[in-house]
């Protein structure tokens, strides 16, 4: 048995399809708040969620990026080298919690420029970008599983029958 190998090809693209919709969101986010950031925006926060670092607003912007992009085009190279089910669902996986962590720490320092205090935005994009993946891997490994049994029974000789 391959891991993911009797997952349908259309839902096999949720595994590149998610990433990309939450690129488009991190890029819509870019898009609406890169150029009202101050000069030199938090990039770092302390216990309690105190910033205490801070870089320029290019800068800030850089490695979430970065991160974001490299994600995606991991998952990309996935499917152009036709690479086996488990390493789509895989890629796919490590792409949608990259994104969702670049769009998590890029969206604090947006809030707090706008005067949020604490890690208003941050902690909740990381128990995204955690839990989506994971909830991706189950789905994916269920509808897997689902047609594998669909498979196993058509091959099944019915009671009767010779």
């Amino acid at each position: 048995d391959v891991p993911f190998g009797q997952v349908p090809v259309r839902w096999l693209l949720l595994a590149l399809a998610i990433p990309l919709i939450l690129l488009a969101g991190f890029g819509l986010l870019v898009a609406l708040f890169q150029s009202g950031l101050p000069a030199q925006v938090a990039t770092h926060y302390g216990p309690g969620g105190v910033a205490d670092g801070f870089s320029s607003k290019g800068t800030a912007l850089v490695l979430p990026a970065s991160m974001a992009l490299f994600g995606f085009v991991m998952a990309v190279w996935a499917w152009i080298r036709n690479r086996p089910p488990l390493s789509k669902v895989a890629a796919g996986a490590l792409s949608t919690m990259l994104t969702g962590v670049s769009a998590g720490v890029y969206g604090q320092s947006v809030a707090h420029a706008q005067g949020a205090t604490g890690l208003t935005v941050l902690l909740p994009s990381l128990a995204g970008a955690i839990a989506l993946p994971f909830v991706l891997l189950v789905v994916l490994s269920r509808v897997g599983r689902a047609e594998e049994q669909r498979h196993d029974l058509e091959r099944t000789p019915k009671k009767g029958s010779v």
